[in-house]
């Protein structure tokens, strides 16, 4: 697993042939999956079917994760379903069913599975995550996802991935300095995940903090720099500089790498802008709408543009648009917190 971490996939492989036939069941199919990851990985060229399932909780965990990335993420969410009816009492299926819920969107379905998974273990670090970037996205209780993230440190303090979701939560509420905190742990954990050191440089650019934003930027692109995390925080960085059209490269590329995130097109939509080029201004800024509705950054961006160019008219109608996405918020919030930390079902 280390070496996998580190991406010398050849050696992870070898690693997990050696360790799986010494192994207890649930390890073993660990090693199973886990050697075909590394091998697909070690060379992208290699053709080798998945491992056949075996009925156990590690297995089904791995059968999604490969559907995940083979298929589409509503496959993955399928197979943990289907697993949970045969192992009802492992919170683990419920907590990677909430994670793939969020992926897709699928409030509902997120909803049912935090709760579920949180009623078998109430300490479960995977499904606290998922209920913490549920309330971020969802029902606005920013300090609720932080407690839920300090809970899943405490019982898992070497995951890298929660520190990370931690940061981001810190950030969200403007700590920025136990944002920091978090996403230095985070890099501390796993040095070779390219998403803290992305989440890292845009705090330190939402400071002005260019040259340690730089450093983190190039750090993750030498481990994959075609990550859309990356680009969109180097696109960030070279328009920050005032080289424009570095920085609308990057964040086309960033778009094509993640066509689903909406923050990319509103950064791209100021990059248009900067360079007066109105029609893909207003494209990305419809792109951005699209993906993300309730969004009222995208409101502020069109009322600021409006403002810009002396059209008042247009200014007062987003201006209005922003009141009205902001108050939703505060109402959804409140219609769907509830005192035991149990998700509203309406």
């Amino acid at each position: 697993m280390l070496s996998g971490t580190e991406n010398r996939y050849a050696d992870a492989a070898k690693l997990f042939a050696k360790a799986q036939g010494g192994l207890d069941p649930r390890r073993a199919n660990i090693a199973r999956y886990g050697g075909y990851i590394a091998r697909s990985l070690a060379d992208p060229n290699h053709i080798e079917s998945p491992p056949e399932t075996v009925d156990s909780t590690s297995s089904a965990i791995g059968k999604a994760w490969v559907a995940g990335f083979r298929e589409d993420v509503r496959t993955a969410l399928d197979v943990v379903k289907d697993a949970e009816h045969a192992h009802p009492d492992d919170a683990m299926l419920p907590a990677a069913r909430a994670q793939l819920a969020i992926l897709l969107a699928d409030e509902a379905e997120a909803k049912d599975a935090i709760d579920r998974a949180l009623s078998l273990d109430p300490d479960n670090p995977e499904a606290l995550d998922a209920r913490a970037t549920y309330k971020m996205g969802i029902t606005y209780d920013r300090k609720g996802a932080v407690e839920d993230l300090l809970r899943a440190v405490a019982v898992a303090p070497g995951d890298s991935n929660i520190w990370n979701t931690l940061g981001l939560a810190h950030s969200d509420r403007d700590d920025n300095r136990k944002a920091e905190e978090a996403y230095k742990k985070a890099i501390e954990l796993d040095p070779l995940d390219p998403l803290p050191h992305a989440d890292l440089a845009i705090l330190y650019l939402d400071e002005m903090r260019m040259e340690e934003a730089k450093q983190e930027i190039d750090l993750a692109m030498k481990v994959d720099p075609s990550f859309d995390m990356v680009l969109l925080a180097r696109g960030r960085y070279h328009m920050q500089m005032g080289d424009l059209e570095k920085g609308t490269q990057d964040l086309l590329a960033a778009s094509a790498s993640n066509p689903g995130i909406s923050n990319t097109q509103l950064m791209l939509a100021a990059a248009h802008y900067a360079k007066n080029e109105r029609d893909p201004t207003a494209q990305a800024l419809d792109n951005a709408q699209r993906l993300d509705p309730h969004d009222p950054l995208v409101a502020v961006v069109r009322t600021a543009i409006a403002i810009d160019e002396y059209d008042a008219d247009t200014a007062i109608r987003n201006a209005q648009e922003i009141m009205r996405l902001t108050r939703a918020r505060r109402r959804l919030c409140l219609a769907r917190r509830q005192p035991d930390g149990r998700l509203h079902p309406e």
